[in-house]
């Protein structure tokens, strides 16, 4: 498979997860919205406050492939580091803690317009790169895109899963 038909499988992937897991978000209803969720980010979290966490790391992939277009070398990606890359000096639980707060008591539907906002400007910012910046040698995305864009949905859409099953044996 050559790069770019490796980085439009990986855009498509990208696209397909989100969409999915965007469909099922906005198909719950306001009391699941607000169910407690265990996210490992920190107490308090409800199954909303996911959405504009997913939004913030979705815009630091978008941050990283804006810099890596405009030239700044990434450090290898065994090395790289996200945040400190795209000039965050706060640690992992202080990010999630400042976006947390933010969003804390904000309307669920800015919520859902700041993800679907985030995603778009990812997936601008990797179309826009060339293959070989988005997809490794052998096919797959580069971490630094991966985790936040794509994965990152998957692992906290079975934590809501998670949420929801509890809550509906309780």
């Amino acid at each position: 498979m050559s790069a770019e038909d490796a980085k439009r499988r990986a855009i498509g992937d990208f696209e397909r997860t989100y969409h999915e897991i965007e469909s099922k978000l906005l198909a719950l209803s306001k009391a699941d919205l607000e169910r407690p969720v265990f996210t490992g980010e920190g107490p308090g979290w409800r199954v909303r406050d996911i959405v504009p966490h997913l939004a913030r790391w979705n815009r630091m992939a978008t941050d990283a492939a804006r810099k890596i277009a405009a030239g700044t070398e990434p450090p290898p990606e065994a090395e790289l580091r996200l945040r400190p890359f795209v000039g965050i000096s706060d640690d992992l639980d202080t990010v999630n803690d400042k976006q947390f707060q933010t969003w804390r008591e904000r309307p669920v539907d800015e919520a859902f317009t700041e993800l679907n906002r985030a995603h778009s400007e990812l997936m601008d910012a990797l179309r826009a790169l060339p293959a070989e910046r988005v997809v490794k040698p052998d096919g797959e995305p580069y971490r630094y895109f991966w985790q936040p864009g794509l994965n990152h949905l998957r692992q906290h859409w079975e934590h809501i899963e998670a949420a929801l099953k509890e809550t509906a044996t309780s």
